[in-house]
């Protein structure tokens, strides 16, 4: 029997990367309207990853403006670069960094930040967030995108039903790193109003 060849997570982007980036344009458009992203803008993108949605945010704030996109892994940096590069986006900075740690960032800078699908898997997430905080205006924006409770997630609770019926399975950590970290959209709120 032949070995069926198992893909890297890089891989398996760049197979799917048009596909993902086409079904979640109007989530996209919806955060950078949120924002009020616009020509002359300072936009910073947290877990960048491939470059949704700063490369989207670095067409609609224009060659006056600028986007800084941050995520702790260079090879998907590496897509978004290459991406940018075929769109002709002048006007993006792509760092590989980790989010909680952003001081090399300058003080009251950005007039928005964006985190799409990211903050609910990073390991220190309040500290992205009060980096992003000072690393913004008084009255800069930020928009972040996190899944709704598991039931109303049916690609995560359709599986999950089916393993049900053969074997226990953990019961999901809302507290912990994870895709529901941030389902109770509160606890979030809670968060970002203490460091406002």
């Amino acid at each position: 029997m032949a070995e069926r060849a198992v893909l890297s997570a890089e891989e398996v982007w760049q197979t799917y990367d048009r596909m993902e980036a086409r079904l979640t344009a109007p989530l996209t458009e919806r955060m950078l309207d949120l924002a009020r992203v616009g020509p002359g803008m300072r936009i910073l993108d947290l877990a960048t990853g491939r470059g949704e949605p700063a490369i989207p945010a670095a067409h609609r704030v224009g060659p006056s403006g600028s986007v800084v996109g941050i995520d702790i892994s260079a090879s998907m940096l590496a897509m978004a670069r290459q991406r940018a590069d075929q769109e002709g986006v002048t006007n993006l900075d792509l760092r590989a960094m980790n989010a909680a740690s952003l001081e090399e960032l300058p003080n009251a800078h950005f007039h928005s930040t964006l985190i799409r699908w990211g903050l609910m898997y990073m390991d220190s997430p309040v500290a992205a967030l009060a980096g992003a905080r000072r690393a913004m205006v008084p009255e800069g924006i930020l928009v972040a995108a996190v899944l709704a409770e598991p039931e109303r997630c049916s690609y995560f609770s359709l599986p999950r039903r089916v393993l049900e019926r053969y074997r226990p399975l953990p019961p999901i950590d809302p507290a912990s790193p994870g895709p529901f970290r941030y389902a109770d959209v509160e606890r979030l709120a809670k968060i970002w109003s203490e460091l406002i």
